[in-house]
């Protein structure tokens, strides 16, 4: 329950961000969405054993969007990207940043995967 309910609300602020048209860089608040890219999104999905349509259903994103992303075919708008990541972390993934050693991801907590 608490996870639908987070997931409102940054469907609401995405809706919000929708009107820009700057990077996902150029809001300082949203810094760490510039760090996923498309292995870390792909490995936090593996990690949780989602689907990208498991994915597309707890975040609201459309699959064709993910998948687009994750072949690096295309790069989600800024709105899309932290929806994607905030989904990925309130089911238990954490994102590592660059720290001499690449960029990563773990399974931080026992998450919810039904």
């Amino acid at each position: 329950m608490r996870l639908l309910s987070e997931n409102k609300r940054i469907i609401g602020f995405r809706k919000h961000l929708s009107t820009f048209s700057e990077k996902a860089c150029d809001f300082p608040e949203l810094s760490p969405v510039c760090d996923m890219d498309s292995a870390q999104c792909r490995a936090a999905r593996a990690l949780l054993k989602w689907t990208q349509e498991d994915l597309a259903t707890r975040s609201g994103a459309s699959a064709v969007t993910i998948r687009n992303f994750e072949n690096d075919r295309s790069v989600p708008q800024t709105g899309t990207r932290y929806l994607l990541q905030k989904t990925l972390e309130n089911a238990g993934i954490e994102f590592i940043p660059e720290n001499g050693g690449g960029v990563g991801v773990r399974l931080s907590r026992r998450s919810e995967r039904t």
